[in-house]
């Protein structure tokens, strides 16, 4: 992984997988989607180089190898007992997958995984709808939020307490790579909520890493916007209320226009009469986040 001078730092993890808990997959994990958009932009450059990237055309690295491990959902403690993480293994998973990142709201640290597990993106990407929207299997992660101080803890990815979450994230790719040796060129994480704070600042403090992200009703009044002109950003908000009271409405598409101004990628979608609790729905009713996403690579 690298840190933010671009330095190649090299973390140990613990790779004992005892620590383990099986979920509750969906019942209709065969289930496709019949009503994916196509892509807008389905041929546009990579974030960092000048070849170009289709998210219908993948074929995987001739190196890629099936994984024996078994499809499912699972609640694991084998990275850091602090961070559980949510893991959706797809059907017939080989080596070189790429990597979905996905940031709940505040609400799932106090009821992880359960509340993460009822979000449509979870479903989504159990059912087999992600996988068709996109056209290849990928591995998707929700770590838990970290304690950062206090008492009671301080429910924050951002700010003051950044460096260390984005920290603990960065070591969490590194341990997922070395237990399934996903394709770091396709690395990708979103958010919602607190989670689409969080994204922001990840991806300031590691900008090498995340080859696309999506923001869906999250701020960033610390982030650099020089720091994402490498790495797309897909930004939603709602008009509703709560969206507004919370500053949703303005924090979003102004940090999409200041990347913009900074020579990057940014594209922002406004969910006319969507408040702050429907923001969760945008993965499965849009149908082409992921879609979004994946036409970028590293």
């Amino acid at each position: 992984i690298y840190d933010k001078a671009g330095n190649n730092k090299t973390i140990s993890c613990n790779l004992d997988n005892k620590n383990q808990t099986t979920l509750p997959s969906s019942s209709s994990s065969s289930t496709k989607s019949s009503s994916t958009k196509s892509s807008s932009s389905s041929s546009t450059k990579s974030s960092s180089s000048s070849s170009k990237s289709s998210s219908t055309s993948y074929t995987p690295p001739a190196n890629s190898k099936t994984l024996n491990i078994t499809a499912g959902t699972y609640e694991r403690t084998d990275y850091d007992s602090e961070m559980s993480y949510i893991e959706v293994i797809p059907q017939g998973a080989t080596t070189n997958m790429p990597l979905v990142i996905y940031l709940d709201g505040a609400r799932s640290y106090v009821n992880f995984p359960n509340i993460v597990l009822g979000r449509s993106i979870i479903k989504y990407v159990q059912n087999g709808n992600a996988y068709d929207e996109v056209g290849k299997k990928f591995l998707l992660i929700s770590p838990r939020y970290v304690i950062s101080d206090g008492k009671n803890g301080t429910l924050n990815w951002y700010g003051s307490h950044g460096p260390r979450e984005a920290s603990k994230i960065a070591g969490l790719i590194n341990h997922i790579y070395k237990k399934y040796q996903i394709d770091r060129s396709r690395i990708y994480i979103t958010g919602v909520s607190l989670g689409g704070d969080g994204v922001w600042y990840m991806i300031n403090a590691y900008p090498s890493v995340y080859a696309a992200g999506t923001v869906v009703s999250g701020c960033a009044f610390e982030a650099n916007p020089s720091n994402f002109k490498t790495t797309p950003i897909l930004g939603y908000n709602g008009t509703g209320q709560v969206e507004k009271n919370t500053g949703y409405t303005s924090c979003v598409p102004s940090m999409i226009n200041k990347i913009k101004n900074a020579g990057g990628t940014a594209e922002s979608r406004v969910k006319s009469g969507w408040d702050h609790s429907s923001m969760v729905n945008v993965y499965s009713t849009d149908k082409d986040v992921f879609k979004w996403m994946f036409n970028y690579h590293k």
